[in-house]
């Protein structure tokens, strides 16, 4: 039932593209499963699925969003992504030091390492801002050399490490941040 929805849903989307109101299409927030529905019918795929994604929401290998399983057919992309420096400062959480300490290395901001931490896995880091110095971040991240292997470990390991303990209580740590419209 779900998969005839998703399925039917995904024909309409490429007649609206068909008819010329939309250039590209993508999925938001598809998993493996979801994705892998629409790929048996699609006959125009998505160019990407944009999904929540930063270190203290790892979805690597997971089953459920399974970014390396989406990254063999489409282009992923990340939105949310500064989400664990840009929110309530105070509660930034265990990477707080690690990223401060890469960025002074790196000579950039603390974004901007974020940034990199996203585009080195080949995801695709989506701007969501008309803040200058978060643009600053993504130019910094794009002239930046790359990280180190035991730099991206680090911030995996230590996102991951919180994982638990921050999505849990997200709305209480991590207030609203510029990086979404307000309305």
């Amino acid at each position: 039932m779900y998969e005839e929805y998703i399925q039917r849903a995904w024909k309409t989307i490429e007649e609206i593209q068909k008819s010329g109101k939309a250039l590209s299409i993508g999925a938001s927030g598809y998993s493996a499963a979801y994705m892998e529905k629409t790929l048996k019918v699609a006959s125009s795929p998505p160019v990407i699925n944009d999904i929540f994604y930063h270190p203290y929401l790892d979805w690597s290998g997971d089953g459920y969003i399974d970014i390396e399983w989406l990254q063999k057919y489409i282009q992923v992309g990340s939105f949310k992504h500064l989400a664990p420096v840009l929110r309530k400062p105070e509660n930034r959480g265990p990477l707080q030091e690690p990223l401060a300490s890469i960025a002074e290395r790196h000579g950039v901001s603390v974004p901007a390492v974020l940034i990199r931490w996203i585009i080195q896995q080949g995801i695709a880091a989506i701007a969501t801002t008309t803040n200058l110095d978060t643009l600053h971040a993504y130019i910094q991240a794009l002239a930046m050399k790359k990280l180190e292997d035991d730099e991206m470990k680090k911030i995996t390991d230590v996102g991951a490490s919180a994982l638990d303990t921050l999505t849990t209580e997200w709305s209480k740590i991590f207030a609203d941040d510029e990086s979404w419209p307000k309305t």
